[in-house]
């Protein structure tokens, strides 16, 4: 599972919404792949707030 704060928050990995963090989910689900595995994402909705985010969320979607 792939939570979004712990990607994006400052007290996490703090990456933001850039393309850092997108990497980070599409290396997650690339390793999910790898092994056969679901890539489950959490995106609490109070994240989609922000046009950054709501934008991160469809770039991740559409992996």
């Amino acid at each position: 599972i792939a939570m979004e704060c712990s990607v994006i928050d400052e007290r996490y990995m703090g990456l933001g919404t850039g393309e850092a963090a997108f990497e980070v989910f599409q290396s997650l689900k690339t390793a999910c792949q790898q092994f056969q595995g679901d890539f489950t994402l959490l995106w609490h909705n109070s994240r989609l707030i922000e046009v950054e985010e709501q934008r991160l969320y469809e770039r991740i979607l559409r992996l």
